[in-house]
């Protein structure tokens, strides 16, 4: 696919701006928004790295006395990464490089999306940054999120898909069979990205015939059915297991007056602050003006497919109405169609002036920068324990006490966090009360004293007035508010 020289500036000046904007913060632990998702991912890529690469069998921190065994997303990117630490080792910076390249993959992917629809190099380049400099992308694109390459996958996909049927490649059919198969094992709501196959189907029925429908029935069971069967497979681990950490159910709104507010704020504030940024959300409101003002908008080529991608993840998202509260990367699939849109607005906006585009661009990274970089990156609130944040203090708490015992840890609502800073495994609570909820066996805290539990380690400065204290020996350590105690033994 050619491209004007323009559009070769404009890719390499927005990679090198990316990551020089990126590269302060290459080093650092997980912190921040979403830091609960970054450290639970990464709990998983330490656990392959450190007791078993089957990709099969992803394990987790809060085990109890267990294996740790249990169903998550299909965990392709914690096995990645943890391939990676057997190479380099388990560094920081990994799983931001990684996480960054998978930003860059889904970039190029919608460069030439933009450029299939539209047969135009400007629409191309606008695409292609408005994508690397989506705000929440800028973001998320730096921490261990697994659906950075989830939608890569996707899209790469769906442009294989349209390959296969404009161009008549079968070839490029079973390739994008195999990248929604991944990109959907991932995180399954990407799959929904199929939506748009669906509706170029629908839009050229009339060259459906036998041999043509046995090709895109193949394609679907490739594509479909071994996502499908991994998360059933993962339910089961789930429910042998018992451990929960990886929710798999929908969550959509518990009442009228939630789902009103929730979705006020996603159209609202979150599409046009942190999923497109303002400029491309002004080119996307110039491109759907435009739309409504074409005399045979019906009738365009794109119409039906975008359709029922819309209605789609319209259902989709009043389903997981719960979650998209506050995790506005589960919105990130919408940029599918929503970059295109915006590309498509903001090269008629810049008048096929180069110039005009690259101050738009301009415009939209300096703003992204503004927007994201002193709220999450550089933000004083890091959302983890001080003690955690500062290198000297969290290896002095991780090599307090031996890695292998089994530890009780709280308050920790995440059941996450403190394992993964502390790599430790074992028990965690969120309030000390929960431990004491009672059960035909006793109480919780009772399955973690028979289990073989010997430390605590809390921050709780008032732990040794509280429910625990008849089961604190002695205390053992303690390191800028986080306190390290010696359980008794349930024969003491």
């Amino acid at each position: 696919m050619k491209m004007q020289r323009q559009v070769l500036w404009g890719v390499g000046i927005a990679l090198v701006l990316s990551l020089a904007m990126h590269l302060p913060f290459l080093n650092y632990p997980p912190y921040s928004q979403h830091v609960w998702r970054q450290t639970s991912t990464l709990n998983v890529a330490d656990n392959f790295y450190e007791e078993s690469m089957n990709i099969f069998l992803p394990r987790v921190n809060q085990r109890y006395d267990g294996d740790g065994i249990t169903g998550a997303p299909f965990p392709l990117y914690e096995w990645v990464l943890a391939s990676a630490y057997h190479v380099l080792g388990n560094q920081f910076w990994l799983h931001r490089i990684l996480s960054w390249l998978l930003t860059v993959m889904g970039a190029f992917a919608m460069l030439h999306l933009a450029k299939r629809w539209w047969k135009n190099d400007m629409a191309a380049l606008a695409a292609f940054v408005f994508y690397l400099f989506s705000p929440e992308l800028f973001y998320d694109g730096w921490i261990a999120l697994p659906d950075t390459m989830a939608l890569a996958f996707c899209l790469w996909g769906l442009i294989h898909f349209e390959r296969y049927w404009e161009e008549d490649k079968t070839s490029s059919l079973w390739i994008s069979a195999l990248f929604f198969m991944l990109g959907g094992a991932v995180k399954l709501q990407y799959l929904g990205i199929g939506f748009i196959p669906a509706g170029m189907l629908l839009r050229d029925r009339q060259r459906l015939n036998i041999p043509t429908l046995l090709q895109l029935a193949g394609f679907a069971v490739l594509a479909v059915l071994p996502p499908l069967a991994w998360y059933r497979y993962s339910a089961g681990l789930i429910e042998k297991s018992g451990l929960a950490d990886f929710g798999l159910e929908l969550k959509p709104a518990e009442s009228l007056e939630m789902a009103l507010r929730v979705i006020k704020k996603n159209f609202i504030s979150d599409i046009p602050e942190v999923i497109l940024g303002f400029v491309a959300f002004a080119g996307l409101l110039l491109a759907l003006f435009l739309f409504i003002r074409m005399p045979k908008r019906f009738s365009h080529r794109l119409f039906i497919p975008l359709l029922v991608f819309s209605g789609g993840y319209l259902i989709y998202h009043l389903l997981e109405l719960r979650v998209l509260e506050h995790h506005q990367y589960y919105m990130l699939p919408y940029l599918t169609v929503l970059i295109p849109l915006a590309a498509k607005g903001i090269s008629l906006l810049s008048r096929q002036k180069w110039s005009m585009l690259f101050f738009f661009l301009g415009i939209q990274i300096i703003l992204t920068g503004f927007r994201m970089i002193p709220s999450r990156f550089a933000a004083e609130e890091k959302m983890i324990h001080p003690a955690f944040w500062d290198d000297e203090s969290r290896n002095n708490l991780r090599n307090c006490i031996p890695d292998s015992s089994l530890i009780l840890t709280g308050p920790d609502d995440s059941r996450c966090i403190n394992f993964y800073f502390l790599h430790k495994k074992g028990w965690a609570y969120g309030s000390t009360e929960e431990l004491f909820v009672q059960h035909n066996d006793g109480s919780n805290m009772d399955d973690a004293m028979r289990g073989g539990c010997e430390y605590l380690i809390t921050s709780d400065e008032h732990v040794e007035k509280g429910l625990l204290a008849p089961y604190l020996k002695e205390q053992v350590y303690y390191e800028k508010g986080i306190s390290v105690y010696r359980l008794r033994s349930p024969e003491e």
